[in-house]
């Protein structure tokens, strides 16, 4: 049924969130660490770039090139934070549609109550988090779609046995 359907997808929703935000801060991290070893070893070997100053101007060349096309590769903690609000959004989203189901499934709502409940639920994602949702996730990445969409099945095979 809908409601099922939109259980699973937000469950998704959650999980690839936080999954995003994982990938993102492990890239931010190996990204700080490249700087902070390119420009220590700038300014600790600077008798070694005395010596050959060609490479030296095209090491700084290259970080300050990254530096500036990094918010285009490199996330930044701001726009981290804006994945984490998803993240904490489809939480709520989906314990809300978990009971909402629950109620539906022991028949302690009826069919338009359940309707009314079920169209509020999704007025309330489309006006809290869409557009948040598409600044920050423009295109999915493939490897963490596959690792979401299993982490979500063994989900509700174990909660649910589906």
């Amino acid at each position: 049924n809908r409601i099922w359907e939109e259980l699973t997808q937000a469950k998704f929703h959650e999980n690839y969130a936080c999954e995003l935000i994982a990938y993102q801060r492990t890239i931010l991290w190996y990204y700080n660490l490249t700087v902070a070893v390119f420009s220590t070893g700038g300014v600790l070997g600077f008798k070694f770039w005395e010596q050959v100053p060609m490479i030296s101007c095209v090491v700084i060349s290259v970080i300050s090139l990254v530096k500036y096309i990094a918010p285009q590769i490199i996330p930044s903690e701001k726009s981290i934070e804006k994945i984490d609000t998803i993240a904490d959004f489809y939480t709520g989203f989906y314990c809300q549609l978990e009971a909402l189901w629950y109620q539906s499934e022991s028949n302690r709502i009826n069919g338009k109550e359940l309707e009314d409940a079920f169209f509020t639920l999704k007025e309330t994602e489309r006006k809290s988090i869409n557009k948040i949702v598409n600044e920050n996730i423009r295109h999915h990445k493939m490897h963490l779609v596959q690792k979401t969409e299993e982490k979500s099945a063994a989900y509700f095979k174990r909660i649910f046995n589906v």
